[in-house]
């Protein structure tokens, strides 16, 4: 029994050693298989996070690239658009320009019209048409204080409307202005001919004027037309012009009859000072035409009182005598 029983015994022992045996075994086993599955995430990551840098590096060189590309396609679009934006605008001023120069063909003809409609303005003593000075006639002169004002009305606007570029365009209006600024000081500037030193060219067009006061394109214009005495006008500047003349016409004209006024003032004066002088004359002999009466009167009144006495003392000695008698 008792062999029994450590039989048993041995048979639980050895049944529990190989059971232990197989857990050691199976947990060794599990150890190794934690130990691949651990290596093998951490080569997993460790390949995840190297391709992960890899794509991150790719997509961020190919996002650099497309926002390059974009930069550039934005820089090309925008300067595209200006360099659109700058031709239309040419256009746009070439059209402006040439809107400018149009109107009537016989530009210079209306320029006239237009002078001569401001001029009305004055006295028709005051200016005169197609005035001639030597070989050359002049549109119009203005007469001031015996001096002749030349004025130009007549400039070539027909002729520059044909032109389509702008650059080239300025340059004829450039070169078609200063060839009349000339023109207009070698004519129509003659003093010893009686006209003031400097001569008006009147541009019928208005926006032409404000495009060449503006525009500084063309300073070498005014500079030009300062060195040769000439004075351009629009419509506008030469009606104030006119204005001012007629000012100073009225002004002259005051000034003569004031003139005309303080010599019969001073006249007046002197016609005052001599009636004064008589009145004052006549008042001292009649004052003493007065103390003349008056001692006149008093020699009269004596006369009287002696004439009365001597008659009193008449009566009186008659009046005694007759009592004498008695």
């Amino acid at each position: 029994m008792q062999f029994l029983i450590l039989f048993f015994l041995l048979g639980a022992i050895i049944y529990l050693y190989k059971e232990i045996r197989e857990i050691k075994k199976k947990e060794k086993e599990d150890l190794n298989l934690e130990d691949k599955l651990l290596n093998f995430f951490q080569n997993l990551e460790t390949g995840i996070f190297e391709k992960f840098n890899l794509l991150k590096d790719e997509l961020n060189k190919r996002f650099f690239e497309t926002i390059e590309r974009e930069q550039k396609f934005l820089e090309t679009s925008t300067r595209l658009e200006e360099l659109a934006k700058n031709l239309s605008l040419s256009l746009e001023e070439t059209k402006e320009i040439k809107d400018i120069l149009s109107g009537p063909k016989e530009r210079g003809f209306f320029g006239e019209i237009m002078v001569e409609e401001i001029l009305k303005n004055l006295p028709n003593s005051y200016y005169e048409k197609q005035y001639r000075l030597g070989f050359d006639q002049v549109d119009y002169v203005l007469k001031f204080n015996d001096k002749l004002i030349p004025i130009d009305a007549k400039f070539p606007y027909q002729k520059l409307k044909e032109i389509n570029d702008k650059s080239q365009l300025k340059k004829e209006i450039i070169n078609n202005l200063k060839l009349k600024i000339e023109s207009v000081s070698r004519k129509y500037i003659q003093p010893y001919k009686n006209t003031v030193d400097f001569a008006i060219i009147y541009l019928a067009n208005e926006g032409l004027y404000y495009e060449i006061l503006s525009d500084k394109t063309y300073d070498e214009i005014w500079e030009f037309a300062k060195e040769k005495s000439v004075v351009l006008t629009s419509p506008k500047t030469f009606e104030i012009l006119v204005s001012s003349l007629l000012l100073a016409f009225k002004k002259q004209e005051i000034a003569q009859n004031l003139t005309y006024l303080l010599e019969e003032i001073s006249q007046i004066e002197k016609d005052l000072r001599y009636l004064e002088e008589s009145f004052e004359k006549a008042f001292n002999q009649l004052n003493n035409g007065i103390k003349n009466l008056h001692e006149f009167s008093r020699n009269l009144i004596k006369l009287s009182a002696s004439l009365r006495n001597i008659l009193q003392f008449k009566t009186k000695d008659l009046k005694i005598k007759e009592r004498s008698l008695i």
